[in-house]
């Protein structure tokens, strides 16, 4: 190493028994090797700790502002079908008097439901649509319907949908 490290170069080039490129190539490699210091260990840890602490303000402050898993979306939903196509009666705050739901039924106000039915003109099957969540707003999401059935009782009407729990639906709202 101290031969090729020499100010002469023309020793030097028969000495590493190399032409003028591979002395200097050599040279070169030799003289980086020579010079070679390792870290200080002082500067690796803060190097090391500065690159931790980095990384954990990102995933911070990208926790801080994504979007949760679902959002809950309230509203009610009512749209009929009948021959001619689909029609949406979107009045929630009316429709979240009628109707209630739990895990299992849904519960209707009929003489004020099928008021509202009669003023929108709604004819055919009457479909609730609610529990309803969004994975992405205006991307995904889904939720929970069932059909109305008009009948000549007056009072409350209890219609039955089916345990949330085992509904694929849930589980693509935890996915």
């Amino acid at each position: 190493m101290r031969i090729l490290q020499a100010e002469n170069e023309n020793f030097n080039m028969y000495a590493a028994f190399a032409g003028d490129k591979a002395y200097k190539s050599l040279r070169q490699r030799v003289t980086k090797i020579a010079g070679y210091r390792p870290y200080k260990r002082v500067w690796a840890a803060l190097a090391l700790t500065f690159a931790m602490v980095c990384v954990t303000a990102a995933v911070l402050k990208i926790h801080n502002i994504s979007y949760g898993r679902y959002t809950e979306d309230e509203r009610i939903l009512v749209y009929g079908c009948d021959n001619g196509g689909v029609t949406f009666f979107d009045d929630s705050s009316a429709l979240q008097e009628m109707i209630s739901y739990d895990n299992n039924y849904v519960y209707v106000d009929k003489n004020a439901f099928e008021n509202f039915l009669w003023e929108n003109h709604a004819e055919g099957q009457i479909f609730i649509v609610f529990g309803g969540f969004v994975k992405l707003p205006g991307f995904a999401g889904g939720g929970y319907s069932c059909l109305y059935e008009r009948s000549l009782e007056d009072g409350k009407s209890r219609i039955f949908y089916g345990n949330q729990e085992k509904n694929i639906t849930n589980l693509f709202k935890y996915l």
